[in-house]
């Protein structure tokens, strides 16, 4: 882990969110919620693959809201923390704060104007929009 997970934990988090492999125990020994789904970015390269990342990425978003709404404060992360962590962030934008794909995108850019700029990347959020239904 590229963290020291004492640091976090003063810091105030309490869940970790994680979208690459990671030592769990470690996370959970530590007094943290854990969350692990592993997300193959790749998907998101090929247009007929990227549904599939979105089905995947939504039970992601509605954890972290569900540790949201519990008061408890959440690091979402993968290997780099630009493209899978930008595109959850956004679902969790979309689905749960209603913000549009455009919005959503802005936000988690105006973070970080790394995310989510690998190709395909840039088309979830709009896929968002369609699956959540809004």
């Amino acid at each position: 882990m590229p963290w020291d997970l004492g640091e976090l934990w003063a810091g105030g988090f309490r869940t970790i969110v994680s979208l690459a492999g990671v030592d769990g125990e470690a996370i959970r020994a530590a007094g943290f919620r854990h969350y692990y789904v592993w997300l193959n970015g790749g998907l998101a390269f090929f247009p007929l693959l990227r549904q599939r990342l979105v089905r995947r990425i939504l039970p992601v978003v509605d954890f972290i809201a569900q540790e949201v709404v519990a008061g408890r404060p959440t690091l979402i992360h993968c290997r780099q923390g630009n493209d899978r962590t930008g595109a959850a962030l956004a679902g969790y934008l979309i689905r749960h704060r209603g913000l549009s794909a455009r919005e959503a995108m802005q936000q988690v850019r105006q973070a970080n104007p790394r995310a989510m700029v690998s190709p395909g990347f840039a088309r979830l959020p709009g896929l968002f929009v369609e699956m959540a239904g809004r």
